[in-house]
């Protein structure tokens, strides 16, 4: 029968300690404690629940400290969890079951879970999910490497063994909380420049980097890591195109330009043509632009990867697994959508004409405000297309809930006006200039006229008078 040997590493766990045992005592044959220093009840926690505790003077690297333990550990398997892990109850068999049932397939070194991060303090999903390696067959050739977010490496040099996903079980982890999160992601990041100094640079640092500057929302830093891990071809374990992801997300988070961020996911998508969270995160960006029409597109193409992605999971495959962070915002737009639709539908079946007001803008900041009170009044939609604003146009047109495109400048009006023509929805199109607007009291004239003659299929267009004011 497969032993397993269950190891963490701990200092001041008094408090987490206690699921990880209960957890761990429902899988493995033995428990190993290697406590760094505690000054709290750890170890008499650990000692009481009979898990075999050993001492470990810190030295400011987790890998030594992880590589001691295994030299402790007997069992055939190694389940290397932290001490804020730990496997809900109805998971427990479910992951003896997968050791013993890949324990006869020389060729899985390793098992990969799902693991979950809860905020400790409310119990909600803080949505950044992903798969790691927790669970390994005890080898000389499996060792951590790294002071800081150590990783498992095959130092056998006879390339890698395969880590196989095991469907059905996660991990919960409740080492975070919006409280607590900025300043373990400063110490980590502390760590990580003074491993630097000690160690010098690793590519998988400005991955790291990029990981903790994306969690403090400095979006700015973790683009520059991102881009800089993505140059280095950086890929950890498990999380292939996790460096893609973050830029892209700090990207949008950013404010940066829409054709930046496609140009990201263009990449992304080659590169990972399956992962479903690159569709997703393209809809995201096309909602962000008013793209409702794309943002679905891409929306039910990343639905339709994802539940590859479950099929081939429910087969044991490995896959990246971001998507299920983004599946909320997608679920929650899609219906959004759907409304919309159910909207313009009643409004079709009710005979009413539909109205989309166009712009196309440059540095109109001060005049557009105007135009979007008096559009808001009138129109179903309002579709601004800019051609290169440095102001504060783009941002105070989507916070009207304007459909915002981009089109280069190319010395021509009607080029850049028949663009925004190609993105209306609506029946009729009212086209004023950023610095043109109907008096509140002519509005609601407006779309009675519009209402009026429709009907009649000789009238092509309405003419108003237009009075020139002096600002």
């Amino acid at each position: 029968m497969v032993r397993i040997s269950a190891c963490v590493i701990t200092k001041n766990e008094e408090e987490s300690l206690p699921k990880w045992l209960d957890s761990m005592g429902r899988i493995a044959d033995e428990m190993v404690v290697v406590d760094t220093g505690s000054t709290d009840e750890t170890v008499s926690v650990a000692k009481a629940a009979g898990a075999r505790v050993f001492f470990f003077k810190w030295i400011d690297d987790f890998a030594a400290a992880k590589n001691y333990a295994l030299d402790q550990a007997t069992g055939d398997w190694v389940l290397f969890l932290d001490a804020d892990e730990y496997f809900p109850p109805e998971d427990c068999p479910k992951v003896r079951a997968a050791v013993e049932r890949y324990d006869h397939n020389p060729k899985i070194a390793g098992l990969m879970f799902l693991r979950v991060n809860i905020d400790r303090e409310t119990g909600a999903d803080l949505g950044s999910s992903c798969y790691l390696i927790r669970c390994f067959r005890r080898c000389s050739w499996l060792r951590y490497v790294d002071r800081i977010h150590e990783s498992l490496q095959n130092l056998s040099g006879k390339g890698l063994r395969i880590m196989q996903y095991v469907p059905g079980a996660k991990i919960l982890h409740t080492g975070y909380s919006t409280a607590i999160m900025p300043a373990k992601l400063r110490r980590n990041i502390d760590l990580i420049r003074k491993m630097q100094e000690l160690d010098g640079e690793k590519p998988i640092d400005y991955f790291h980097l990029a990981d903790c500057y994306y969690g403090l929302r400095d979006f700015e830093k973790a683009i520059e890591c991102a881009r800089k891990a993505i140059e280095l071809d950086v890929r950890p374990g498990g999380m292939e195109n996790r460096p893609h992801t973050l830029l892209i997300h700090s990207l949008m988070l950013a404010g940066r330009p829409p054709e930046e961020i496609e140009a990201a996911l263009a990449e992304a998508v080659r590169l990972y043509p399956k992962a479903a969270e690159y569709p997703m995160m393209w809809g995201l960006s096309d909602w962000e632009r008013g793209d409702y029409e794309a943002a679905e597109r891409h929306f039910r193409g990343g639905l339709t990867l994802y539940q590859e992605e479950r099929r081939s999971a429910a087969q044991g495959a490995m896959t990246a697994g971001h998507a299920i962070n983004f599946l909320p915002a997608v679920e929650s737009r899609l219906h959004e959508i759907e409304r919309m639709k159910e909207q313009r539908h009643e409004a079709r079946s009710g005979k009413m004409a539909l109205i989309s007001a166009c712009v196309i803008t440059k540095n109109e900041a001060e005049n557009l405000p105007g135009w979007l009170d008096s559009m808001g009044r009138i129109a179903d939609e309002m579709v601004v297309v800019d051609t290169g604003s440095t102001d504060e146009t783009v941002s105070i047109a989507r916070a009207a809930g304007a459909k915002v495109f981009s089109f280069e400048w190319i010395d021509d009006f009607a080029a850049a006006k028949n663009y925004a023509l190609d993105r209306v929805t609506g029946d009729w199109v009212l086209f004023l200039d950023a610095d043109e607007y109907f008096p509140p009291e002519d509005c609601p004239k407006v779309r009675a006229a519009v209402e009026r003659y429709d009907p009649n299929q000789k009238i092509a267009g309405l003419m108003f008078l237009l009075v020139n004011i002096d600002r």
